[in-house]
């Protein structure tokens, strides 16, 4: 059986988190000349001084998998 962990409210620090939308980001990295979500394209990303959004998975073998789509066949 699985444990089950209360997660507290969390509160907005204004002062910490307020430039969080005002700051552009790269979804999946920067992928205009790079595979989305390669390292390739987070370095880039980094290089541009972009904030960076990825979704990741964990596959059936219980690897973290970054990726967006829930199948592999967009991609291959």
């Amino acid at each position: 059986m699985k444990k089950v962990i209360p997660i507290k409210e969390r509160t907005y620090d204004e002062n910490k988190y307020n430039n969080l939308l005002t700051v552009p980001f790269a979804q999946r990295g920067v992928h205009d000349e790079y595979p989305e979500n390669s390292l390739p394209a987070f370095e880039k990303a980094v290089g541009l001084n972009l904030g960076i959004e990825l979704d990741v998975h964990i596959s059936k073998d219980k690897q973290l998998v970054v990726f967006h789509d829930d199948n592999l066949l967009r991609m291959t």
